[in-house]
């Protein structure tokens, strides 16, 4: 029994000590062009190509400049994709919108341009 719980255990502190993925992305990768002691200190608008990079709980932060409310954007967009008014959003000069959720600053959805779907 001792045994049984002391690899629990391990695990547990195992867990809880390994970084999540969203956490070891390159920040450049999300459009930080600056960092100190490890935060992201500027930022520039997401390039095609990295915008084609974001996916699924991707972070954010806090301190990203471009973060549009829904009443931002155009109504016909928030009606199609169903947009609601406590997510925070992304859109991208190349027609790109991230879904960001308002505490965790995760990206929760992704609606990609070239054919108007989600992936």
């Amino acid at each position: 029994m001792k045994s049984v719980v002391g690899v629990a255990v391990a695990a547990i502190v195992i867990a809880l000590g390994a970084v999540p993925a969203a956490a070891k992305q390159d920040p450049a990768r999300l459009g930080c062009t600056q960092v100190q002691a490890g935060k992201c200190t500027a930022w520039a608008e997401l390039t095609n190509q990295q915008a084609r990079r974001v996916r699924m709980n991707d972070v954010f932060g806090p301190d990203y400049p471009y973060y549009l409310k829904q009443t931002d954007l155009p109504a016909d967009t928030v009606r199609e994709y169903g947009l609601d008014l406590r997510s925070r959003y992304i859109v991208t000069s190349n027609g790109f919108i991230f879904v960001i959720d308002p505490d965790g600053f995760e990206v929760t959805r992704v609606i990609a341009p070239e054919s108007s779907t989600e992936r």
